[in-house]
């Protein structure tokens, strides 16, 4: 598992006693997590797989973490794209097949124990509640307050007219929205760190109850068979 955007990507990741690990389907929702918790007390480790590996693949080396009593808690975050039922489908057998427990809907908390060591495991996908969509919905309710909005509006009306979208229409909306800004980069990241782009609203409740859950689980006492990995499971 790779953390991207850490100042030191190659780096092993070292894991002690009672982690909390998100694994995240990509670069923008570990921005998204890494800014929620920004100055939280021993944070979530946040990551994605890299392009040698697959979530199916992170995922049994994370339960193989928990039976050596290093990981206490599992968040899987993912957009639902155009089948929420088929994203939830999916998470489920990824957690069933690596011997995790599985959740019985977002945002819940399911617990079981491997080798005697307890976890929890929950997920999460974007949009909450939604039966389509991707993580770029959180965001729309800002950019439709500015200007810029009817703007993108033309710009959408003419991509289905001439040239439909083989993307979600959030998707565009908002990597224009920051490319207005930001050209360079149109990243979420980078969104965050220039100021076009905020977590602070409502809409963002659902992705904090997720991480309370998982906090909360993970605050619990690891079991006494915990020990520290000096394992190499990815880049930080």
């Amino acid at each position: 598992m790779i953390v991207p955007l850490a100042p030191r990507p190659t780096s092993p990741i070292l894991f002690t006693p009672g982690d909390t690990v998100i694994l995240c389907e990509g670069f923008d929702e570990c921005a998204l997590m890494r800014r929620l918790c920004n100055g939280l007390h021993k944070a979530p480790r946040i990551g994605c797989a890299d392009r040698n590996s697959s979530p199916e693949s992170e995922l049994r080396d994370l339960a193989q973490q928990v039976r050596m009593g290093n990981v206490r808690a599992i968040g899987l975050m993912f957009d639902a794209e155009c089948s929420r039922s088929r994203t939830e489908t999916k998470l489920q057998r990824w957690l069933q097949e690596a011997e995790l427990p599985v959740p019985a809907d977002a945002i819940q908390l399911a617990e079981s124990t491997l080798s005697g060591n307890k976890v929890g495991t929950a997920y999460l996908i974007d949009p909450h509640g939604r039966d389509s969509g991707a993580i770029e919905d959180y965001f729309l309710p800002q950019i439709r307050a500015t200007r810029q909005s009817e703007c993108i509006d033309q710009l959408l009306e003419c991509y289905r007219e001439h040239a439909p979208l083989e993307q979600l229409e959030q998707k565009v909306i908002v990597r224009t929205f920051v490319a207005h800004r930001n050209g360079r980069n149109t990243g979420l990241n980078a969104a965050f760190n220039a100021g076009i782009l905020t977590c602070d609203g409502e809409e963002f409740d659902p992705v904090r109850r997720f991480l309370a859950v998982l906090r909360c689980d993970a605050a619990k006492e690891p079991a006494p068979s915990s020990r520290k990995s000096t394992r190499k499971s990815g880049r930080r």
